[in-house]
């Protein structure tokens, strides 16, 4: 799978970006941020969400990547 590859989560996936110190769920591909970091790598921050509505979130999200990875 190319570094360059993009999914569409699902609308309540936390965002793809760097914590700016808010309270939201955030996700980041390491690799932009750093080009000599592993483009598998990701950074999640775990925001003040209910544990069980990022359990579902997150669920969802994995599944959807891999119907996209078996598409492939």
């Amino acid at each position: 799978m190319s570094s360059e590859t993009r999914y569409n989560y699902p609308h309540s996936f936390p965002q793809h970006a760097t914590s700016l110190g808010g309270v939201e769920s955030l996700i980041e591909q390491r690799k932009h941020s750093s080009e000599n970091e592993d483009p598998r790598l990701l950074r999640i921050s775990v925001g003040i969400e209910d544990i069980e509505d990022l359990k579902t979130d997150f669920r969802q999200a994995l599944n959807a990547v891999l119907k996209e990875k078996a598409k492939l």
